[in-house]
This record gives structure tokens, C-alpha cells and sequence, in this order.
């Protein structure tokens, strides 16, 4: 009987965790008013120069690359709105000097994108806009210094597409509400925590995790301990700390940065969306300067649409279930033409 008990009363107590991870995970609210993120990456100044042992051959290079990128988000009741830029360029240079000929390739690469989308909410419907844009350009240019061949070859690409939809429903973030969870649940196993959580303070826990991910700071070792603070502030308010030791903050540095956390959603979402896009490019070559330039020029244009629907069920902290089903109707148009044009160098 005594048995019987027991495993009754662990039986009670584990579902009543699976039902409150449950409950949070699916009622918990992504809200963030702003955030915007910009993020450089230079790399420059490399060069090699390197000479035989025997004999004259020798051999430099050197190449450069500069790339920025930049990123926003604002998720309130009425609006979500995400947008992303990026730029990106590279440059390379070598020669190759022996005996025989000198050799010479340079080469330049740039990339730029920008994509941006707006959902409007009114009640548990939704409208939404946005755009995607693309482009990149690429070039290399071959010398040798005792034959008249000079190769060249240079492309570019672009595309355009605009999101239009309406649709019902939302899908929640809930990542940081996990972290929360998971927070809680390492706190307890080395007893730090003077007292439970409720689900209220639990919710406000995962809020608080939120805006520490997601406050602006420039200096990256800054922004860690920034998450940190925040957090802490928040369990220090509510007395739920009665020590700070060593197993704490490291119990919490281990949750917030260093747990397998996949992007979770809860939620459903039913959607009707039409995409128009265009893209295009070309690629020219050019072998030598007694012979004919090659060109070639494509484009497309297409119009997609497409119906649907997600949900994202969050069971507990280690199972979700997600089902969905969407047709799409699509028109590709393409058009491909090749010219034989003079060579001009």
C-alpha cells in the first residue's frame, strides 16, 4: 500500500510539472518593442611572398574583405516586424614570376541583400508585407606575360520578390521561455532557490531573459554580463536568492549561453500568401584579344501562391508537436539569350 502511495504521489507531482511547462511554453509572449543589431567583419592586409630555394621563381599574394550586416526586430500586440541588411566584398591578388612567363590574377567579389517583413495584427487575424532583394557581382582577370591571352570573366545576378498575405492566427517565440524553465529547473537541483517559483514568476522570468537577449549593447563581453545582471536583478528582487555563490552564477552562466536550446514555437497560424518576384543576371567572357566576347544574359519572372497551415504544440521542456499542411501554385516564366560581341579590353 505503502508502495502504492508513493508512486502515486511522483505521478501527481510529474504531471503537475509536465502541465505547468505546458501551460507556460504555450501562453508565453515574445514582446519586444525594439532591437537592432549591426555587425562588422574585416578581414584585410593578408599577404603572402614566398621565393624559391633554387632558381627565380616567386610567388605573392595578398587579399582583403570587408562585410557589415544589420538587423531589427519589434514584436508588439498589433505589429511583428523583422528586416535584415547585409554587404559583403572581397579582393585577391597573386603573381607567379618564374623562368618562363609572369603570371598575374586579381580577382573582386560583392554581395548586398535586404529582406524585411510586416504583419499587422488585428484581433486573431493578420495582414502582412514585405520584400526580399538580392544581388551579387564577381570578376577575375588572368595575364601571362608571354602569351596574348588575357582571360576575363565577370558575372552578376539579381532578384526581387515581394510577400504579400493575410491570415489567422499567431506563432509565439517561446525559446526564452524554455531557458526559463530550464533555469528553474538546474536552480532547484542545487538548491539555490529560497522558495518555488509560481507560474506568474516564472512567465515574468522568461521576460526578463528576453530583454536581457535582447537589449542593444555594442561590446559583446559587455552584452554577457548584461544578460546576466538582468537576470539576476530579477531573482534578487523577488528574495528567491538567499547566496550568491560560485554554483549559482555558474549554474546560470550554463542555462543562459551554454544549453542545447533549438528556436521553439507554440501556437497555430493559417495563411493565404501571393509572392511576385523577378530575377536576372548575366556572365561575360572574354579568352583573348583576337577573338569574340561571349555574353550571356537570362531572366525570370514568377508569381507564387500558396496556403497553409502550422501548429506547434510545446508538451514539455523535451517534447513538442508540430504538424502542418500548405499547397503552392507557382508560374515560372524564363528567358535566355547568348551574344557573340567584338571584344573590347
Amino acid at each position: 500500500m505503502r508502495k502504492l502511495l508513493v508512486t502515486l504521489a511522483l505521478s501527481i507531482t510529474a504531471f503537475t510539472a509536465f502541465c505547468q511547462e505546458d501551460s507556460l511554453l504555450r501562453s508565453f509572449k515574445f514582446r519586444i518593442d525594439n532591437f537592432r543589431a549591426v555587425n562588422f567583419n574585416i578581414a584585410g592586409g593578408k599577404f603572402n611572398n614566398n621565393k624559391a630555394t633554387t632558381g627565380d621563381d616567386k610567388y605573392s599574394s595578398s587579399s582583403a574583405g570587408f562585410g557589415i550586416s544589420y538587423y531589427t526586430l519589434k514584436s508588439t500586440d498589433k505589429i511583428l516586424f523583422t528586416s535584415s541588411a547585409n554587404l559583403n566584398s572581397s579582393f585577391s591578388a597573386s603573381k607567379t614570376d618564374n623562368s618562363i612567363e609572369v603570371n598575374k590574377y586579381s580577382s573582386f567579389s560583392g554581395a548586398s541583400g535586404y529582406s524585411a517583413l510586416n504583419k499587422w495584427f488585428s484581433t486573431n487575424m493578420f495582414t502582412e508585407l514585405g520584400t526580399t532583394v538580392s544581388g551579387n557581382y564577381y570578376i577575375n582577370k588572368n595575364i601571362v606575360s608571354n602569351n596574348p591571352i588575357v582571360a576575363k570573366n565577370g558575372q552578376s545576378q539579381y532578384s526581387i520578390a515581394i510577400n504579400t498575405g493575410i491570415g489567422k492566427g499567431r506563432l509565439e517565440n517561446v525559446t526564452d521561455m524554455q531557458n526559463a524553465l530550464w533555469l528553474y529547473k538546474e536552480l532547484n537541483t542545487v538548491k539555490s532557490l529560497s522558495r518555488p517559483l509560481s507560474s506568474g514568476e516564472l512567465n515574468e522570468l522568461g521576460r526578463a531573459i528576453t530583454k536581457g537577449n535582447n537589449t542593444r549593447v555594442l561590446d559583446f563581453r559587455k552584452k554577457t554580463q548584461f544578460i546576466l545582471k538582468t537576470v539576476d536583478d530579477y531573482l534578487q528582487q523577488k528574495n528567491l536568492i538567499p547566496k550568491t555563490d560560485i554554483t549559482y552564477f555558474t549554474s546560470m552562466n550554463d542555462i543562459l549561453f551554454f544549453a542545447f536550446n533549438n528556436l521553439r514555437f507554440a501556437g497555430t497560424e493559417k495563411y493565404i500568401r501571393l509572392t511576385p518576384a523577378i530575377s536576372g543576371g548575366n556572365n561575360n567572357q572574354t579568352q583573348n584579344r583576337n577573338t569574340d566576347k561571349f555574353e550571356h544574359k537570362f531572366s525570370s519572372k514568377s508569381v507564387a501562391l500558396s496556403s497553409g497551415f502550422g501548429k506547434y504544440m510545446p508538451v514539455n521542456l523535451n517534447h513538442q508537436n508540430n504538424y502542418g499542411a500548405s499547397l503552392k501554385l507557382s508560374y515560372i516564366s524564363t528567358d535566355s539569350k547568348d551574344n557573340i560581341l567584338p571584344a573590347v579590353l
